[in-house]
């Protein structure tokens, strides 16, 4: 699945930057494997015509496995939905879990899910409902067709469902679908078929991280989503040279994490640097994701070189919570923690709007690692961190005669 938009990723982005250009609504359709029903076209002899749509044929009485991606570029969390079918959901992300029967899936960017659909309904043809969410930027409403044999491709879909983003969390678990009755995937129902072992049981290194968008006064005074996004109060400069292969002389690196004088100087300023974040090799690490301070988007945040529990996450009816308070009340255990054994492994994660997300991962492939979001303009203006896992003597080198590069410019 994919945004089909107006508007390219240079100008998302320097519109981002543009406080003077107010944001506007360019996802004009949802695509499936590059396939959307668009706007109608009236050839020279007044007769209209569509894109086609993509479509799926199967045989009654099979069974077909599924993998679902979200590639959107932008904010755009997408609800499936399949007519009269229900979807069995037997991976998250490329890690197979026990399987569950759901009606639906949300699926952010960068997500995804393999699920098996059972053709046992009556030999006709079936809509399949791609829909964005209530608070994405993409609240459109896409089909493809699954038909039996050769029954028509054609079919009217309804573009008029509507889907709430869902939050699995200890304390909550919303959706609105089409009927009450309807049940989607959430987090804590995904449990990893594999073994996760009793190492991950404990915590070595616990860290909470801020992620947020930055609006300087000119952003303030106007009616804009722009602004720089950042975490730690930071926006990542992407460096001049690649870090691993490079001497870092000339590169302005920080390590906002836990460096409270940065987090401290750059909440009333914007602040961008080289941000590195630092860990020992083996240790098992938490990362507490705070998506708050008057947040608008969530963040599908993805990290390369390791997989990931998902240990947690919610969202909180206070829309003034504070990091601060976030950090109390897990000091204070009332952000609960899955147990280990009852988690599932994944790569993305979303972290919902005024909410939070607990990871818990090994840190046990050394190098360095983009710890990023997954929506484009977002990861763009900033929101990104490398992870630097081991001490350098500790990381593999390239070759002595591996080429090198640097700045360009025409």
């Amino acid at each position: 699945m994919s945004d089909w938009s107006t508007i390219d990723g240079l100008e998302t982005f320097t519109t981002a930057y543009a406080p003077a250009k107010v944001v506007r609504d360019h996802t004009i359709n949802i695509l499936i494997n590059g396939k959307a029903q668009g706007a109608e076209f009236i050839d020279a002899f007044g007769r209209s015509a569509y894109t086609p749509r993509e479509t799926f044929g199967v045989v009654k009485g099979n069974r077909y496995r599924m993998r679902i991606m979200n590639a959107a570029a932008t904010s755009c969390n997408i609800a499936v939905y399949v007519e009269s079918h229900s979807l069995k959901v037997i991976a998250a992300d490329g890690s197979l879990v026990d399987p569950v029967d759901v009606d639906y899936l949300i699926i952010s960017p960068g997500e995804s899910y393999d699920f098996v659909i059972y053709a046992n309904q009556e030999e006709s043809s079936y809509c399949m409902h791609f829909v964005g969410t209530s608070s994405s930027a993409c609240q459109i409403s896409s089909s493809a067709i699954l038909h039996y044999n050769d029954y028509d491709k054609n079919l009217a879909c309804s573009n008029s469902l509507i889907f709430d983003d869902v939050v699995s969390s200890h304390h909550s678990n919303y959706y609105t679908a089409p009927s009450q009755e309807m049940q989607t995937v959430t987090l804590d129902m995904l449990h990893s078929f594999d073994s996760v072992g009793s190492s991950l049981v404990g915590v070595d290194d616990l860290r909470y991280i801020s992620l947020s968008t930055f609006y300087d006064d000119r952003f303030k005074s106007l009616n804009t989503y722009g602004g720089v996004q950042v975490i730690d109060n930071v926006a990542y400069k992407v460096s001049h040279a690649p870090l691993l292969s490079h001497e870092t002389d000339g590169i302005e690196i920080c390590e906002a994490n836990g460096d409270y004088k940065i987090y401290e100087s750059c909440e009333d300023k914007i602040c961008s640097c080289t941000n590195v974040m630092k860990l020992e090799l083996g240790k098992v690490v938490e990362f507490v994701l705070m998506n708050v301070k008057g947040s608008v988007y969530s963040h599908p945040m993805h990290l390369h070189g390791h997989s990931f529990l998902v240990m947690g996450q919610g969202t909180f009816d206070d829309q003034s919570v504070t990091e601060d308070e976030v950090k109390a009340l897990d000091t204070s255990g009332l952000l609960q923690r899955l147990p280990v054994d009852q988690v599932v492994i994944k790569n993305t994660v979303d972290v919902p709007v005024n909410g939070y997300a607990i990871i818990r991962w090994k840190a046990d492939n050394p190098g360095l690692w983009y710890f990023h979001s997954e929506v484009v303009n977002h990861h763009t203006a900033g929101m990104g961190v490398v992870i630097q896992v081991g001490d350098d003597d500790e990381i593999t080198k390239p070759p002595k005669d591996f080429p090198k590069c640097g700045p360009w410019s025409p």
